[in-house]
């Protein structure tokens, strides 16, 4: 008998859409219920009122994640989810990916901030306060490893699982897209989503969201260690960024040919199942509050 048959969330491209699309929307209610209560208790300039907000997007996910889980008739997230089929070798790869958009893209964020402020356009600043071991230790489990766990098993779980049917450079953009959107940041959208393509590949190329959780961890854990002792990398630096690239190239051939070679079965259902409507919804929703947040302080 057909799995999907005995499940009240089967994994098809219109519920993924529908997943997607609850996980915004009750983010957005957290968030406006959380800042509220957390301003008033801890008063909006201190250490615990950031701390508290930067959960709420992954309670948010962590819910849907626990709809999917207890309405499907395999029960164990780990199968779900990709995490019983890993191989050691793609760890390389995600060393290889974290590396490679550090050094090849890091500075396209900076470039893009620059742009759109040249134009008159506010970029609104991301702050984490940093000033001693606690701080550190905290918000590197905060913003390094509760996104890297969460945020692949959503995305490069559950997401990719639902669409795990249709063609896969439609699998691969759509959660590619819905990744970059998720992060509601004009300036960081180019690299999100550059990432998010090579996330999405590794995911299908590995069979796993392991070396994901990797990559994910690396690149945010070293953006805090950096800014906590005053490393500063130029960016900018051709040899660098040549450097990157390369590694970037590498990392996208092997993962093409390995996906050509390994997709060869004809996929019969469609994205758009995914998109119309609710993955659009929520992409809209996340395209506004982008827009919104660049004249917030103009």
């Amino acid at each position: 008998m057909d799995m999907k048959s005995n499940e009240r969330f089967p994994l098809t491209p219109k519920n993924g859409g529908v997943a997607y699309v609850a996980m915004i929307v009750l983010y957005l209610f957290i968030t406006f219920i959380g800042q509220t209560v957390a301003a008033a208790t801890f008063g909006n300039d201190s250490v615990v009122y950031i701390a508290v907000c930067s959960t709420f997007s992954l309670i948010a996910m962590f819910a849907v994640i626990m709809v999917k889980l207890f309405t499907a008739k395999e029960k164990s997230i780990a199968k779900t989810i990709y995490l019983t089929t890993f191989n050691w070798k793609f760890l390389i790869f995600a060393l290889i990916l974290s590396v490679g958009m550090f050094l090849g893209l890091g500075f396209v964020n900076d470039a893009f901030v620059n742009v759109l402020r040249r134009v008159g356009v506010y970029v609104p600043s991301t702050y984490i306060p940093l000033n001693n071991g606690m701080q550190l230790f905290g918000f590197s489990v905060l913003l390094a490893l509760f996104p890297a766990v969460v945020e692949e098993i959503f995305f490069r779980g559950i997401l990719l699982d639902c669409l795990k049917g249709v063609k896969p450079v439609y699998a691969v953009f759509s959660v590619a897209v819905c990744f970059a959107f998720y992060h509601c940041s004009a300036a960081q959208f180019i690299y999100q989503l550059v990432y998010g393509v090579s996330l999405t590949m590794l995911a299908m190329t590995a069979k796993s969201i392991i070396p994901c959780i990797v990559a994910h961890f690396a690149n945010n854990f070293a953006v805090i260690l950096f800014e906590y002792f005053g490393v500063n990398v130029n960016l900018y630096s051709p040899w660098l960024i040549a450097l990157g690239i390369i590694l970037l190239a590498g990392f996208f051939a092997f993962m093409v040919l390995t996906l050509k070679k390994n997709n060869k079965n004809v996929k019969t259902e469609s994205v758009k199942d995914f998109w119309l409507p609710y993955g659009t919804l929520g992409a809209l929703v996340c395209a506004v509050l982008i827009v919104s947040s660049l004249f917030v302080g103009a």
